[in-house]
């Protein structure tokens, strides 16, 4: 299996992973076994920032650390008026959304287009909601019954944030039931409760900025990287996809930054973007020559005179790393 089909695999079970690359040797791996390698272990521990995606030198040589994630998900344990208002500022913050909840009024497709629905009992759609890494989950259910059947399965899911929503006799009551249910205190510390940012919140769509807030400062704190799309991991674990572009680097404007993904597929499609317009046109002609095992590095000068004729917006240059993949 190739490495990047490795990480697509990782990425797929919801996991984060990283690529290291030896940029003038032409050698990639993921960042766990470029760890546990005498050569490169100190060449990954001489990255100044292993947060994002960037390319740095050691001794005249350069190495690029690229972080990797999948969009993260919000799940969402009830479809009322604050989970409706939660659901709408999750998808506007770029956040794969799933929302549950056992009433069909509060939980269907007209209510949250843009979502995820599972009409289902508490316990039976939590049993079909994979936690993760990149997982966010809140619970805003009616009631300290349905409340405490999403926490308890949430607590026991991998998962970046858990919220839960309820004063604090609502909340007290329900931790209650978590201590007799056999979780410790240092489990239940983990939850947020009461859920949000101390913002004077009142009305549905004011509760809902304070919890989108609170994620945003848990996910901020956490390794950030590139988001992998669906349709890039597709084609990459099926083989379909001939080379991997990545964006090596970004100085001034540019539609996408440093860590962006874009597969050149056997079938002459594409799957995600290194930023549109000519520049990508460019791209994907240099990698459809680029053979299996091999790499090419493409910069393109984003100076006035040069940016129109790319279709990019001036100011700078980006570089473009196209690796060719095997079937």
């Amino acid at each position: 299996m190739n490495t990047w089909k490795t990480c697509a695999a990782l990425l797929r079970q919801g996991r984060q992973t990283a690529l290291f690359r030896d940029l003038a040797g032409g050698v990639v791996m993921t960042e766990e076994q470029a760890a546990q390698s005498a050569r490169y272990a100190p060449l990954l521990d001489a990255c100044p920032d292993k947060q994002k995606c960037g390319v740095y030198r050691v001794d005249g040589a350069e190495y690029c650390l690229q972080p990797l994630c999948t969009k993260p998900r919000m799940v969402i344990c009830g479809g009322g008026h604050v989970a409706c208002q939660t659901a709408i500022l999750g998808n506007l913050l770029d956040f794969a959304v799933t929302v549950i909840d056992d009433r069909e009024e509060f939980a269907n497709q007209a209510r949250f287009p843009f979502a995820q629905v599972l009409c289902l009992p508490f316990d039976e759609a939590m049993q079909r909601v994979e936690g993760g890494e990149n997982c966010y989950f809140v619970i805003a259910t009616r009631g300290h019954a349905c409340d405490s059947l999403c926490l308890e399965a949430a607590l026991k899911k991998e998962r970046a944030y858990l919220g839960m929503i309820g004063s604090r006799s609502k909340v007290a009551h329900v931790m209650d039931r978590m201590r007799d249910a056999g979780f410790s205190d240092a489990e239940l510390a983990e939850v947020y409760s009461p859920i949000g940012l101390a913002i004077g919140a009142v009305t549905p769509a004011e509760i809902a900025v304070s919890i989108c807030a609170q994620i945003i400062e848990v996910k901020s704190r956490r390794r950030g990287g590139a988001f992998v799309g669906d349709d890039v991991l597709d084609s990459i674990l099926s083989g379909k996809a001939a080379a991997v572009a990545t964006i090596l680097s970004q100085k001034g404007s540019s539609p996408r930054g440093a860590g962006a993904v874009m597969t050149v597929n056997r079938d002459g499609t594409i799957s995600g973007t290194v930023g549109g317009g000519e520049a990508e046109q460019l791209t994907i002609q240099q990698a459809r020559s680029v053979a299996p095992g091999r790499q090419r590095i493409m910069q393109y000068d984003m100076t006035p005179k040069n940016a129109q004729q790319l279709g990019m917006v001036c100011g700078g240059t980006v570089r473009i790393l196209v690796e060719g993949l095997e079937e």
